[in-house]
């Protein structure tokens, strides 16, 4: 935990943000880059865009911290300068490169039913090898597949679809005689012995097809979950039901269901994590992430002019703006501090130009607190005259200029006195002192 004290309260606030700028390292907002998916969701999101960031972490060799808050969407680099300019240019350039193909897998292009089959084909425990070399992200709305891998691989994705199709159509006929409607909006198929009714429009989905369709969105940490057939936004409920369903974790062994609840426990706080990044993509006016960077809360931003506190971390911060703590300081001017920082500096320096200058050589900053009109700068060690800003290589240089131009170094007796006196050092300085005093 890093401590900012001061008796500025204008200059802590400014150190403060540049303190936090260096702690927190650069954001990438994936909700607002132009590079995107087909599938909608940024693929630095997926678990391709995943795997490309856990690399350039790697290869950076501890001088680069990569993390990824899904539940803000965005993508955190911390480290050295060099490393974050060099990843955010890796990510660029990934960004721009980047091809997946798209197989339309509804019909007449295949059977209803190749879609769930080939994900339950991708996800099966046989398949190992076929899952790390082809990264698959369905989208069972448009009933296409987004697929990551080589050409090659590619083609061998299209003779797993030839077949699978081939396989259904063979059986056709028989499910046709033995089944009858509801139709699944997810496989186009009819719907299996365990299927669902949505409540929002009525229409059905076998419970695995949903449940692909669920953990495929989720994945993405996308929000609302739509229905396959009329994009309606399903009901809360009936994604929680589909979740917590035990059929599926029944027939499984002790570590099995143990392992089964720990993932519906993940999903069902990523779906409670991305139906509140949707509350506040939908309302940013009225709803915030809280700016702690740890903090999973939402603050609420209601234009009042006093304080209040996220409900999760307990920072305090303004209800106006969204912004920390800025009482001393309007909303509209603590914005354009922080935000700038050449609007910051010259707002201080403004604020009392006689004290506030700039060392003539290097440009840095320096106030003046009292003393004579010499100075030194602390960055380049250049002395200067505080008149007339002439440098010198030495202080008698700079001296000899005080006297003979500007009739001395603009200290007078008494504020000299003052600065010079020590009453272990100087005794005679405290009786010449007392002598001025008396006259």
């Amino acid at each position: 935990m890093v401590f900012v004290n001061g008796e500025d309260y204008e200059h802590l606030c400014r150190v403060k943000s540049k303190l936090d700028h260096l702690i927190d390292g650069d954001f990438i907002d994936c909700t607002v880059l132009e590079n995107k998916c087909d599938f909608g969701s940024n693929i630095l999101l997926t678990n391709i865009g995943q795997e490309f960031l856990r690399r350039i972490e790697s290869e950076r060799e501890g001088r680069l911290v990569v993390t990824t808050h899904f539940f803000k969407q965005c993508v955190q680099l911390q480290g050295d300068h060099a490393s974050r300019v060099l990843a955010k240019g890796m990510i660029q350039q990934f960004l721009e490169k980047h091809t997946i193909f798209t197989i339309d897998v509804s019909p007449p292009n295949y059977l209803p039913g190749t879609m769930t089959a080939f994900m339950d084909f991708v996800t099966s425990a046989g398949q190992e090898i076929f899952r790390d070399k082809v990264k698959v992200v369905p989208d069972f709305i448009k009933h296409k597949l987004h697929v990551d891998c080589s050409e090659e691989d590619y083609q061998a994705v299209l003779d797993v679809l030839r077949t699978i199709s081939v396989e259904i159509s063979k059986g056709s006929k028989k499910q046709q005689e033995d089944r009858v409607p509801p139709q699944c909006v997810v496989c186009l198929d009819y719907v299996d012995p365990a299927w669902l009714c949505f409540e929002s429009c009525g229409h059905y989905a076998c419970k695995s097809c949903f449940l692909h369709q669920v953990n495929s969105v989720l994945k993405q940490h996308e929000f609302p979950i739509n229905c396959a057939k009329c994009c309606r936004a399903l009901a809360f409920k009936d994604i929680v039901r589909a979740l917590l369903d035990g059929d599926e974790g029944e027939n499984l062994s002790d570590a099995g269901q143990f392992e089964f609840f720990l993932d519906t426990s993940e999903h069902l706080e990523i779906l409670a994590n991305s139906a509140l990044s949707f509350l506040v993509s939908r309302n940013s006016n009225g709803y915030r992430y809280c700016r702690v960077p740890d903090c999973r809360g939402v603050i609420r931003v209601t234009g009042e002019e006093r304080l209040g506190s996220c409900d999760v971390c307990s920072a305090v911060y303004c209800m106006r703006c969204g912004s920390e703590d800025h009482r001393n300081m309007n909303c509209e001017l603590y914005s354009q501090l922080k935000s700038n920082v050449d609007s910051s500096l010259r707002h201080w320096m403004e604020e009392d130009p006689d004290n506030r200058q700039f060392c003539p050589k290097c440009n840095a900053a320096i106030q003046k607190d009292r003393g004579c009109n010499h100075m030194q700068c602390e960055f380049c060690k250049t002395h200067f005259c505080w008149v007339c800003f002439m440098t010198a290589h030495s202080c008698g240089q700079l001296y000899a200029h005080l006297n003979e131009i500007h009739g001395g170094n603009g200290l007078d007796f008494l504020d000299r006195a003052v600065e010079e006196f020590d009453p272990d050092l100087d005794q005679d300085l405290i009786a010449a002192l007392e002598l001025q005093l008396r006259l």
